[in-house]
C-alpha cells in the first residue's frame, strides 16, 4: 500500500477519533487529565477571608445576622485600614429599617475600596442574563462601594474552573477588588483557567466571629485585601472546582481569581478545535515516520510520543498555556493501533504469502520456525555444513516409455507424495523434483546437529515405504520399481537462488554434485543407499553401514570413500 493511501485510510480511524473527542464526556476527562498535571503555589500574602463558619454561626447566632452586626465588624476593620474589602453576602432584600440603615451607614463611612456581591439571573439555554440582582442602593451611596457578580462558569466537566468574565457589562465581585488593587485587568473577551493556588483553607482564614473582641492581631489585617464570606456547610455556598477535594468555599474561589489577577496566574487554554488540529497533524506525521522506521523503533517512538504530551503540558502549564492532552494521546493511540494493525496484517500477508510459497517444501516444525523468523530463508546465502539427499528411480527411461502419460504421472504423484512424508517427517527440506529424481537437504535452515543422521533416518524410510508400495502395486498388477539414494554432507552455500522473478530456496556447491554422484553409483553396486565418508562419521552407532571402499566421482579429483547403509 503506498503511503498516501495508507493516510487517507488511517484518516479513517483518526477523523471520528477527533469529532469523538469533542464529546462532552470526553471533554470531562480531558479536563480531569488535566488537573493531574497541576500543582499549587502560595497564594497571595494580601489575601485574607475572614469566614462566616460554624465557630460564628455558634457565637453570633443563626444566619441571616442582623445588619447592625454587619456594620459592627465594618466599622472594626476600617480600624485595620484594609487595601480592599469585598462582601459575599446577599444584600439583595430589605431587613429592617433600622439594620438597613446601620449597615448603610457603615459603608458610607469607609474610605477604602468594597466590592458586595451581585448575581446575573439566567433563563436555561440562554447566553444573556434575564436580571441582576443588585444591593439595595442605600448599600452602594459611597462611590468607593461597588457591586461586582459572583456569577461561577461550569465546565464540562462540573467544576467551575473559568476566569469570571463581564456579563452585560458588569464586571465580576474578584476583578473590582483587584482593580482597586491597582492590577491590570484581563481582556474582557478573552478566555482564562483559574489556577487554583490549592485545596480549601489554602489561603489565611480566621473565624469572622474573632473580629469584634479583637482576637485577630493587626498585622494579619492591615493593609491586607480581606474577604468575608461563607464558609459553613449549612450556609451552602460551595462550588466545585478542580483542588484537593473537589470543593471550595465560594469566598475560596473568588480570592483564588482575585489571587491569579493580582499576578497574571491565570492560564490561557489552547482552544478545542486548534488543539484537534495540531494533534490530528501530529498523529499523520507519526505514522510517515512509523513507515521509515523498525518495530522496535516503532514501540520506542510510540511510548516517547505518549509520554511527551502530559510532559508537554506540564510544561506548558508553567508558561501559563493550558494544553489539553488527552485528545492528542487519543489520536495517537489511533495512530499507533493503526500501525500495528497496519504491521500486523502487513506481517500476517507476507506469512500467507511465504506460506503458500514454501508450505510444500518444508515440515509444520520448519515451517514455523521459518514463519516466526523469515530472516532464517537468508536471501543473500550464507556458507552451511549441510547433508544432501538424492534419489533417482532405477530404468525410469525405460518405465516411461512402457506406461501411457496419465498412468506414469499418477505413479509419479503417489511416488513423490510418499517420499517426501518421509524427509518432511525428519525436518528436511524437499528442495525440488527433477523429473524422477528428487533432492532434499537437511541442517538449513534450522541448525540441525545431526543433520547427517535425519538424511540417512529419511533414507531408510523412503526405503522401507517404496517396499510397502511396490506390495500394493504388484498386488493391483502394476508396474514395479526400484530406486536409489546417495546422501553427502559438506559445506554449501545455502539460500535463494534464481532471477529476479524467479528463484528457490536451494543448495549449491560441490557437496551437491558428490551426492548426485554417489546416487548413481547405487547401479554398479547394485545398493539402494549410499553414503560419503563424511555422512559415516557423523552417524550413531546403531545406524548399520558396510564399507564399499573407494570410488572415482565425476568431477571430483581422487577417489571416494563409500559406505551402503544396510
Amino acid at each position: 500500500m503506498s503511503l498516501t493511501k495508507k493516510l487517507l485510510f488511517a484518516l479513517t480511524v483518526l477523523i471520528p477519533l477527533a469529532l469523538f473527542s469533542k464529546l462532552s464526556f470526553f471533554e470531562s476527562a480531558e479536563l480531569r487529565a488535566g488537573d493531574i498535571l497541576k500543582k499549587g503555589h502560595q497564594p497571595a500574602p494580601a489575601i485574607v477571608i475572614l469566614a462566616i463558619d460554624n465557630k460564628s454561626l455558634g457565637e453570633i447566632g443563626r444566619w441571616p445576622w442582623p445588619r447592625q452586626i454587619e456594620a459592627q465588624i465594618i466599622y472594626k476593620l476600617a480600624e485595620y485600614k484594609p487595601r480592599a474589602l469585598g462582601v459575599d453576602i446577599s444584600l439583595f432584600e430589605a431587613q429592617d429599617q433600622s439594620n438597613d440603615l446601620a449597615l448603610a451607614s457603615s459603608l458610607a463611612g469607609v474610605d477604602f475600596p468594597v466590592a458586595l456581591s451581585s448575581q446575573a439571573v439566567f433563563i436555561r439555554g440562554s447566553d444573556e442574563p434575564e436580571s441582576f440582582l443588585e444591593p439595595l442602593e442605600i448599600f452602594t451611596s459611597n462611590p468607593l462601594v461597588r457591586p461586582g457578580h459572583v456569577n461561577v462558569s461550569i465546565s464540562p466537566d462540573g467544576s467551575a474552573r473559568k476566569l469570571p468574565r463581564e456579563i452585560s457589562g458588569n464586571l465580576p465581585f474578584s476583578w473590582q477588588i483587584a482593580q482597586v488593587a491597582n492590577a491590570g485587568l484581563p481582556k474582557s473577551e478573552d478566555e482564562y483557567n483559574i489556577n487554583f493556588a490549592g485545596p480549601a483553607g489554602t489561603f489565611p482564614t480566621y473565624s469572622i466571629s474573632d473580629v469584634l473582641p479583637g482576637r485577630i492581631s493587626a498585622e494579619a489585617l492591615e493593609n491586607k485585601i480581606i474577604l468575608i464570606g461563607a464558609t459553613a456547610g449549612d450556609l451552602h455556598d460551595l462550588v466545585s472546582a478542580p483542588v484537593e477535594g473537589g470543593l471550595l468555599s465560594g469566598i475560596e474561589w473568588h480570592a483564588n481569581a482575585i489571587d491569579n489577577i493580582l499576578f497574571e496566574r491565570y492560564v490561557r487554554p489552547v482552544g478545542k478545535n486548534l488543539v484537534l488540529v495540531i494533534f490530528l497533524v501530529l498523529s499523520l506525521a507519526l505514522l510517515i515516520i512509523f513507515s521509515r522506521i523498525s518495530r522496535s523503533q516503532f514501540i520506542v517512538l510510540s511510548v516517547v510520543y505518549l509520554f511527551s504530551l502530559p510532559l508537554a503540558g506540564f510544561i506548558l502549564w508553567g508558561f501559563k498555556i493550558e494544553l489539553p492532552y488527552l485528545s492528542g494521546v487519543v489520536l495517537g493511540v489511533g495512530a499507533i493501533g493503526y500501525e500495528g494493525f497496519f504491521r500486523w496484517y502487513k506481517a500476517e500477508a507476507e506469512k500467507r504469502k511465504l506460506r503458500q510459497a514454501v508450505q510444500n517444501y518444508f515440515s509444520p516444525h520448519v515451517l514455523e520456525a521459518i514463519l516466526a523468523n523469515p530472516a532464517l530463508l537468508n536471501l543473500t546465502g550464507e556458507k552451511k555444513e549441510v547433508s544432501i539427499l538424492f534419489s533417482d528411480i532405477r530404468s525410469f527411461t525405460t518405465i516411461s516409455e512402457q506406461l501411457e502419460p496419465e498412468v506414469l504421472t499418477e505413479m509419479l504423484h503417489e511416488y513423490f507424495t510418499e517420499m517426501a512424508e518421509e524427509i518432511l517427517a525428519t525436518d528436511g527440506v524437499l528442495d525440488k523434483f527433477i523429473g524422477d529424481a528428487i533432492m532434499a537437504f537437511w541442517g538449513a535452515p534450522l541448525e540441525q546437529p545431526d543433520h547427517a543422521e535425519r538424511a540417512v533416518r529419511a533414507a531408510q524410510g523412503m526405503i522401507k515405504r517404496l517396499g510397502i508400495m511396490m506390495e500394493r502395486r504388484r498386488a493391483a498388477g502394476l508396474p514395479v520399481f526400484d530406486i536409489g539414494i546417495g546422501i553427502n554432507t559438506g559445506p554449501a552455500i545455502v539460500g535463494n537462488m534464481g532471477s529476479e522473478k524467479r528463484f528457490d530456496y536451494t543448495v549449491i556447491g560441490d557437496v551437491v554434485n558428490v551426492a548426485s554422484r554417489l546416487e548413481g553409483l547405487n547401479k554398479e553396486f547394485k545398493t539402494h543407499i549410499i553414503i560419503s565418508e563424511t555422512v559415516k562419521n557423523k552417524l550413531s552407532p546403531d545406524i548399520k553401514t558396510r564399507d564399499l571402499g573407494e570410488a572415482s566421482v565425476k568431477g571430483k579429483v581422487g577417489a571416494v570413500s563409500i559406505f551402503e547403509v544396510t
